[in-house]
């Protein structure tokens, strides 16, 4: 429900949505903040980011590879290219909740080496 509504563009429904599942769950799934934390980033609120990965942290639970790569996307965009690093190194070493390893795209991997160049 949170993403369809991301979709039509009602992030406070979207939002009110989101506490109100945060408020009765009982195991906590870093997926559906992630919805949340990949439109914020989108639209360059990086506060809103780090609070729902705050409030996840609290919960006891972890980002996962999509939320570092939710990180490293924003950080890109924004020129912040160690911090970029940072995330792409992270969201390797979590790899993915299956035991699979985690790539990024090759776009994002030209991106980078780009810069050292």
């Amino acid at each position: 429900m949170i993403h369809v509504l991301v979709n039509l563009k009602d992030l406070p429904g979207a939002e009110k949505c989101f506490r109100k599942w945060e408020s009765g769950c009982s195991t906590y799934d870093i997926q559906i903040p992630n919805v949340l934390i990949g439109t914020y980033a989108k639209e360059g609120l990086l506060e809103k980011v780090l609070e729902l990965k705050e409030r996840a942290r609290r919960r006891g639970v972890k980002p996962n590879a999509k939320t570092w790569e939710i990180f490293l996307d924003y950080y890109l965009k924004n020129g912040d290219i160690n911090v970029a690093v940072d995330c792409m190194a992270n969201a390797i070493s979590t790899g993915k909740g299956d035991g699979r390893r985690w790539v990024r795209s090759s776009e994002t991997i030209g991106t980078i080496m780009r810069h050292f160049e």
